[in-house]
């Protein structure tokens, strides 16, 4: 799936697209790469990015690299591990399908900000189903 495609096919994931404001920035089959600009909303008591936040990107660039024209996939579990605080003014996440096999996907995901700072670790399983199902 292309980015514009895939930008169509998950603006009806309102909670990552319009309340956490995550935007497409790459796709390609087996490849995402997504982003959000750090809002007051993002942020915790201690002031720094929310560990929930970072896992919304995660979890919906991983949804984005695994989703193609010919399957859907919908997650069975993610993992994520938290390194650091995010020092910039934007969040962006890479995911990779590592294995994509008949009915299982895994895919792991690094999130990191603007300056470089890899803030979490991420892997998913998701059960592949067919388009339309």
């Amino acid at each position: 799936m292309d980015r514009d495609n895939a930008r169509k096919y998950f603006a009806a994931d309102k909670f990552a697209t319009e309340q956490t404001g995550i935007v497409i920035e790459e796709c390609e089959n087996g490849y995402a790469k997504c982003y959000f600009d750090i809002l007051p909303h993002h942020l915790n008591r201690n002031n720094t990015l929310m560990g929930g936040a970072a896992y919304t990107i995660a979890d919906f660039t991983a949804a984005v690299a695994a989703n193609t024209e010919e399957k859907t996939s919908v997650s069975l579990s993610g993992n994520i591990n938290y390194l650091s605080v995010a020092k910039g003014s934007r969040v962006y996440a890479e995911a990779n399908v590592i294995k994509d096999g008949k009915t299982i996907a895994v895919t792991e995901v690094n999130v990191y900000d603007d300056l470089g700072t890899k803030i979490a670790y991420a892997v998913f399983n998701s059960f592949n189903l067919k388009k339309g199902v």
